[in-house]
């Protein structure tokens, strides 16, 4: 009898070291700001950008500079009242995905104990302020005076660094002949790359085949379909 051979996900944790940070003219301005920590133009920056964009891992980066401790955006109204008494010797804050926050009273107060306190705050969303369609005038107000750096979708150069890197990290060797098949074809987006290499990565393991054009097309193909996408695959 001939036994099924089964893919085993193995759980891989992200590096977010500054070295691993893959900087290009579409993020320089917020990787700029966030490693010029102290040396802030206000003492709370936002960094906007789309989904996969790196947001993320400039708050490590941050994280790693300043010592800032991270709170989740979510428990914001639980945490509000102990923030005297709990983060007295604590200097700067980490706040993501600023734009989900389920209580717009507290993100304000938040900000104006920031504020107060002298202390260092970076936010992260996928949004800008305005986008955001924060009720609270006060919170629109201070959210607008934070030095907001954006990240925009990656140009040819970060999106061929990236695809390398990802597949990289899912240790896939792919030649310089199938990155040029695919660099003219695959959509220059941050989630779309890594929802490619996470499909390419499943066939190729589940196939034992290596990485070829053929691969990479019927990859391309399938994305394409499933998203309603038109990829030229030729």
């Amino acid at each position: 009898m001939v036994m099924a051979q089964y893919t085993l996900p193995f759980k891989q944790f992200p590096d977010f070291s500054p070295e691993n940070f893959i900087i290009s003219p579409v993020n320089q301005e917020a990787y700029g700001v966030v490693t010029e920590w102290p040396d802030w133009p206000v003492r709370y920056v936002l960094v906007t950008g789309p989904k996969k964009s790196g947001k993320t891992h400039l708050t490590y980066i941050f994280q790693m500079l300043s010592d800032a401790v991270r709170l989740p955006i979510e428990r914001l109204d639980i945490i509000q009242p102990h923030l005297k008494e709990e983060f007295t010797g604590v200097q700067a804050f980490v706040l993501e995905d600023i734009e989900s926050a389920t209580s717009e009273e507290a993100l304000l107060h938040f900000l104006n104990y920031v504020h107060t306190e002298q202390k260092y705050l970076l936010m992260t969303s996928s949004c800008s302020p305005i986008e955001m369609n924060m009720t609270l005038p006060d919170l629109r107000s201070r959210l607008s005076a934070a030095h907001t750096a954006i990240i925009r979708q990656p140009d040819e150069q970060l999106a061929e660094a990236l695809l390398v890197k990802l597949m990289s990290d899912k240790q896939l060797q792919v030649s310089s002949d199938v990155l040029a098949y695919l660099l003219p074809r695959i959509q220059r987006e941050y989630v779309f790359l890594h929802t490619f290499v996470e499909a390419l990565d499943s066939i190729a393991m589940q196939s034992q085949k290596a990485v070829t054009i053929p691969l990479v097309r019927n990859v391309l193909k399938r994305l394409a379909e499933e998203k309603k996408l038109k990829i030229s695959l030729d």
